[in-house]
């Protein structure tokens, strides 16, 4: 029994050390590939000159793709030289009925990356674009196989799935190159409009980030026990040096301070509820 051991022991040894040169040159092939793929990676990354790749968001894509084709390949030319081709094209010719199986797991990859895709071939945006899409607003930082990267306003990173992009509606600010905005101030109803209105639009010239083409526009939005003027305004995001909640906190501030010079306070407002509840009353008996 010992003896029978002891062969058995001996056969598997040398059978390992018949493999292990191919063992070796396939890990060895494996790991060039590997560092090859992270280095065309860094190159299309960069964006290098003689590549005529402008943008940086389509540079950040097809890098990510590079790699992974990249390092599929070198998976493929490993198992030939452990002489496992058939397990290599297996996997290839497999891949229909992989795919049924897989497809569950997946399915959330998958379609991240054929997003991703549609994303790059439409072009809705561009690196450092100013976007809203379900309730994230922030500019564009780069964009991979599975995420699109938004900076908010507030400096928070928000990676966001392709696919939730390509689903819902996106709207980009820079492509238009303006934006407007809104706020509205509560007047007494006995203020002269006109006089209000020409205060509001001093202030608002004060500002220069505030286009002057289109004008803004000063308009009383509500006229009952008290009058409300609501002032329309556009910036040009891409050429805003400040932030945008800086530049709407001082248009605010400035029609404040034009109305206190002008003597003209803001309505004071009272708020009524009114219900339909019962109540309950009790008369006295005298």
């Amino acid at each position: 029994m010992e003896s029978e051991m002891i062969q058995i022991f001996e056969e598997y040894s040398h059978d390992l050390l018949r493999l292990l040169p191919k063992v070796v040159a396939a890990v060895v092939v494996f790991l060039f590939f590997w560092f090859l793929s992270n280095r065309i990676r860094n190159v299309v990354k960069k964006r290098r000159s003689f590549l005529k790749i402008k943008d940086a968001m389509i540079a950040n894509f097809a890098a990510s793709f590079l790699k992974v084709i990249i390092i599929l390949i070198g998976f493929s030319i490993s198992m030939s030289v452990l002489g496992l081709s058939g397990v290599a094209s297996g996997i290839v010719t497999g891949a229909g009925v992989s795919a049924v199986v897989l497809g569950f797991a997946f399915k959330n990859v998958g379609e991240n990356l054929v997003s991703g895709v549609m994303l790059i071939v439409s072009r809705p945006f561009n690196t450092g674009d100013f976007i809203s899409v379900s309730d994230i607003t922030g500019n564009i930082v780069s964009m991979n196989l599975k995420t699109t990267d938004v900076r908010t306003i507030d400096g928070k990173m928000i990676y966001i799935p392709n696919s939730l992009i390509i689903n819902n509606p996106l709207t980009n600010y820079t492509v238009e190159g303006k934006r407007r905005f809104d706020f509205e101030v509560e007047l007494d109803a006995t203020v002269n409009t006109h006089v209000c209105r020409e205060l509001m639009g001093k202030a608002l010239d004060q500002i220069p980030e505030i286009m002057k083409d289109p004008l803004p526009v000063i308009a009383v939005s509500q006229l009952a026990a008290n009058v409300k003027l609501k002032a329309y305004y556009w910036l040009k995001i891409a050429e805003a040096n400040r932030s945008i909640l800086e530049i709407n906190s001082e248009a605010i501030e400035n029609c404040k301070d034009e109305f206190e010079k002008a003597g003209i306070e803001l309505a004071d407002i009272t708020d009524l509820q009114i219900t339909n509840d019962k109540i309950s009353v009790e008369l006295l008996k005298l």
